[in-house]
């Protein structure tokens, strides 16, 4: 856990992070001035490879080379201060300006290679050259950073082992031979891709992209004349020695390319006055991850960073800005709430009448549409029935030949789990260990024969069966799989294994739909319904090309709040380390205050006598909330309220379907066709003939 305050620096905001260490904005609070600083994490590795990084900056001063200033050991941790760029990365104007026209990409580039000759004149390469590590300042200063792999070498090159970006290396650097060469080919495809707006070398696999650096041709760039295709193609030759000999002779080829043609200097606050209107009011991190280009993305941020909003103006900047049609993007939401939330945070940026197609909803949602293509294949009708939770507890109890509705409950959350991991009642059976887990799965097995002879459908089938579906008929998956173009999720921390399985074959299988997604594991609250944040680190391993954004300034509370929280939060040792800044200044009032009530009413009664003091400064009631883990806390808060005549409403108490006025008319007409049980007998009488329980 990297705390907001790191000796007399004070930590601002995550800028970035790699294989071995996070940076980060911060101030510090002698010299008042701001820093960009790269911390270790813990691992005896990482901190071995800082000490080369520090040793190698130390050695390298160059306008165009991000300034070194200090290594120290700030509580226990390497701590590399540098110079802070205030600006963007090549990476963000590539996705924003991408295909450039020469005279924007060139000057950019001759800064990179005067920074390169000057680095390989002291004995150093990088290794490592990419648009995320070259920077533009706000005003238009060129500067290459993270040297973390760079190396010092003699003679011609260097053996090391394999590391950097496969997509920027050196044919050569694969066989872990590092040369002077290598960087300039680097420098060669990262200006490919600013001309291009792609890699000049791409696959989905490792392998195919090495076959390609060995076997594929340089395709030209539309746009751009022969004499400079040719210079490129020089850089990017598989040979080493075919490229150019050094920097400078780079530098000079392309400088006579576009002699005699006016540059164009980028920098963040013209690239800023260009950008699009979606992109007004939101921080410099949002604004990031909302211009990314394709790929796979995860954005984590802690509560009140905004997740939300980015995802809407991603939403919208994918559909304004790239022209990708609505009906090619599907976001989804938790809860049909925030779908109805996020559709309309879309339309207040682009028009409704843009969002009509765009399919917005829940996980369940979207299976139903998967399981309404494919339910004949699994023996389903047509207009198969989609039950409530009330309609499950009765049918387990039916076919488990019980009368207990907190018996029922058990077996049916014992059911729901199996289905959040695939698990079918034979799967369950071979499983089962104790007696329980085999009493569950044979009634599992009782319960979908009666669904399935009634063309019923639970609520965890909704995601089960879609996901077996799509694994068993390929058409139905290049189906789905084509059709959307884009895959945004929210809340990713609440999801199950069924429900990463239903996105990832959709998004994995080709043509592959662009992933973004956004989560953050501490506000992981459902592992009672198997869900885990433990899919945000699976996602690392089944897309490993997946990149990774921070979001660190917390627009909601105060700091006051945010410190009792990181201190809680800091005690759960296997959280992804993060830090969250607050954007409001610190409340003026106790922002968080500790009762330790003798018991439940004392406590009620506490709340009340703040809710009425509140009340009385000229707080509406309506502003206020008590919030509780759970409803059936709520009930000594509702007598004391009642008596204070205080106003209020129970939000969360239970859906439509829940209220027992509603379960016994169904039950009634589930009669009336025939359809009769013991539970909804019971509910009947008690309901409409006033039976108490015990007649």
């Amino acid at each position: 856990m990297i705390k907001t305050k790191l000796g007399k620096y004070r930590i601002e905001q995550w800028i970035g992070g790699g294989a071995f260490a996070d940076v980060f904005l911060a101030f510090d609070t002698i010299t008042e001035k701001r820093y960009a600083l790269k911390i270790s994490r813990q691992r005896q590795k990482d901190i071995e490879m800082m000490i080369h990084e520090a040793k190698l900056l130390a050695s390298l001063e160059h306008p165009n080379i991000v300034r070194f200033y200090s290594a120290d050991i700030i509580d226990g941790r390497l701590v590399i201060v540098m110079e802070f760029v205030d600006g963007q990365s090549l990476r963000q104007v590539i996705e924003s300006e991408a295909p450039m026209t020469p005279e924007e990409a060139i000057p950019i580039i001759v800064k990179v290679l005067d920074a390169l000759e000057y680095a390989h004149s002291h004995g150093v390469i990088h290794r490592d050259i990419k648009p995320e590590n070259i920077l533009i300042s706000k005003d238009g200063e060129v500067k290459m950073t993270d040297f973390g792999l760079a190396a010092f070498f003699k003679g011609e090159h260097a053996s090391l082992s394999v590391a950097g970006t496969p997509i920027y290396m050196a044919p050569e650097t694969w066989r872990g031979e590092f040369r002077r060469e290598s960087d300039i080919w680097s420098v060669g495809a990262v200006l490919y891709e600013m001309l291009a707006g792609r890699p000049p070398f791409f696959d989905d696999t490792l392998d195919g992209l090495r076959a390609k650096l060995k076997r594929g041709r340089i395709k030209p760039i539309p746009k751009v004349d022969s004499q400079l295709m040719s210079i490129i193609r020089k850089a990017l030759d598989k040979r080493p020695k075919q490229r150019f000999a050094n920097a400078s002779e780079f530098r000079a080829a392309l400088l006579k390319a576009i002699s005699g043609r006016e540059f164009v200097i980028f920098t963040a606050k013209e690239l800023r006055r260009r950008e699009s209107p979606i992109l007004a009011g939101l921080s410099d991190e949002q604004r990031e991850a909302v211009v990314k280009g394709d790929g796979v993305f995860l954005v984590l941020g802690g509560a009140g960073t905004g997740k939300t909003t980015t995802l809407a103006h991603r939403i919208a900047f994918v559909i304004k800005e790239k022209g990708v049609s609505p009906d090619r993007i599907a976001a989804v939401t938790f809860t049909g709430k925030a779908a109805a939330e996020m559709r309309e945070r879309v339309a207040r940026l682009i028009g409704e009448g843009a969002t009509k197609s765009l399919w917005i909803g829940t996980l369940h949602s979207f299976g139903l549409k998967i399981l309404a293509r494919g339910a004949p294949r699994i023996g389903l009708p047509d207009d198969f029935m989609v039950i409530s939770r009330d309609d499950t507890l009765s049918i387990v109890m039916r076919v488990a030949g019980i009368m207990r509705v907190e018996s029922a409950k058990a077996l049916a959350n014992g059911i729901g789990k199996a289905k959040a991991n695939l698990l079918s009642p034979n799967e369950l059976r071979e499983k089962a260990q104790s007696s329980w887990e085999k009493r569950v799965a044979s009634v599992y097995e009782r319960y979908e024969d009666y669904k399935l002879e009634r063309g019923l459908v639970d609520y965890d089938d909704l995601i089960y069966l879609a996901v077996k579906i799509l694994q068993e008929y390929d058409d139905i998956l290049d189906l789905f799989a084509s059709k959307f173009q884009h895959v945004i999720v929210d809340e990713f921390q609440d999801i199950n294994f069924a429900q990463y399985e239903l996105l990832r074959l959709i998004v994995a299988t080709p043509p592959k739909s662009n992933f973004f997604v956004t989560g953050d594991d501490d506000q992981s609250i459902y592992g009672f319904r198997g869900a885990s944040s433990a899919f945000l680190l699976k996602l690392r391993e089944d897309f490993p090309e997946m990149r990774e954004l921070r979001l660190t300034r917390n627009f909601r509370s105060p700091k006051q709040i945010l410190d009792l929280a990181e201190t809680l939060i800091s005690h759960n040792r296997s959280r992804i380390p993060k830090i969250l800044v607050a954007v409001r200044p610190e409340s003026s009032e106790d922002a968080v205050i500790f009762y330790a009530a003798r018991d439940e009413m004392d406590e009620a009664r506490y709340v009340a006598s703040r809710i009425i003091e509140a009340h009385e400064s000229g707080i509406p009631f309506e502003d206020m909330a008590v919030i509780m883990r759970i409803n059936a806390h709520s009930r000594p808060f509702e007598d004391v309220f009642a008596r204070k005549s205080i106003p209020f409403n129970i939000l969360g108490a239970g859906g439509f379907y829940d209220r027992e006025e509603i379960r016994a008319a169904l039950a009634y007409l589930h009669a009336l066709v025939g359809e009769r049980d013991r539970h909804s007998l019971a509910l009947i009488l008690r309901k409409f003939m006033k039976f108490n329980r015990k007649e």
